[in-house]
């Protein structure tokens, strides 16, 4: 599945956008869902938002963010 999304936010609030269902949907399919895109981008914010309900964890290594 390769699909484009865009986040819009206003202030503090996260506009849904149409791919929330889709990622959803994915969930339900697959063992692993990737968000993938350019930096800043909002992956993180989408995948937050969709999956609330679980531990978030990031992999990037600490030393390597600017």
């Amino acid at each position: 599945m390769n699909i484009q999304y865009s986040i819009v936010s206003k202030g503090d609030a996260v506009i849904q956008r149409t791919l929330s269902p889709t990622l959803r949907k994915a969930a339900e399919s697959f063992p692993v869902v990737t968000a993938t895109g350019p930096r800043q981008s909002g992956k993180t914010t989408i995948v937050r938002d969709v999956f609330a309900h679980y531990r978030y964890v990031s992999l990037e290594i600490p030393d390597k963010r600017q």
